[in-house]
């Protein structure tokens, strides 16, 4: 219970910190300081569950978190706040999934999403009634099609994490980078500027580098 409790608290407050940052900031620079999970989540396990972390593997979160300033910008500007807020949803969402990784023997996959849907709910309610404003029928549509979507999203990313380390999987969640960056330029016109490409690049490098590396260590230790 503890763990469940702490793996849904922490996932809550990622969800609601990755939605002020997409509400803020372009959808893509949003998603990508999100997609630093993965190497949060590595460091995360290596203190909490004592996994061993390679020289390959620090040597790739060293450069993502370059990769990181380059889109966050740090300066105190008006756009720092809601990266910092991005930034900080990635870490609660690793800490999560760090949690998903210490329930992975002892829970269901399923059980882990239900649990943190169920809590999720809960908690929200009070907040939704005291903020509650007529949606249209287009706003429901929307809604219902983020929750479909959000509610899948949870069950791979569980299952995965349930069934692999965090080092074999990181590579598969920056697709959505690419997906993000195409969807808010065609829907919303934004286009994100030079040095936050940048960054997209050395995050997305420094995390094919780290897939890389562990895919031939595993090939290896089989031979």
């Amino acid at each position: 219970q503890p763990l469940l409790i702490s793996r849904s608290t922490l996932g809550l407050i990622g969800v609601l910190l990755n939605i002020y940052a997409l509400d803020h900031m372009v959808l893509s620079d949003a998603d990508t300081l999100m997609k630093l999970n993965p190497f949060w989540t590595i460091l995360l396990c290596f203190i909490f569950l004592h996994e061993k972390v390679r020289k390959y593997q620090i040597s790739a979160m060293i450069v993502a978190i370059l990769g990181m300033l380059l889109i966050v910008k740090p300066e105190f500007s008006s756009s720092f706040i809601p990266a910092l807020i991005g930034l900080l949803s990635g870490i609660f969402a690793a800490s999560a999934y760090t949690c998903v990784r210490a329930l992975s023997t002892r829970e269901a996959p399923y059980t882990i999403v239900f649990y943190f849907s169920l809590f999720s709910v809960i908690v929200l309610i009070p907040f939704s009634i005291v903020t509650f404003e007529p949606m249209s029928k287009l706003q429901v549509l929307y809604l219902f099609g983020a929750g479909l979507s959000a509610a899948v999203g949870q069950i791979g990313i569980t299952l995965a994490y349930s069934f692999a380390a965090a080092k074999d999987i990181s590579i598969f969640t920056y697709a959505s980078i690419i997906f993000t960056a195409i969807f808010g330029f065609i829907l919303f016109g934004e286009t994100p500027d030079l040095l936050s490409t940048i960054g997209y690049i050395v995050i997305i490098s420094a995390s094919y580098y780290m897939f890389e590396k562990a895919r031939r260590e595993s090939n290896t230790q089989q031979n």
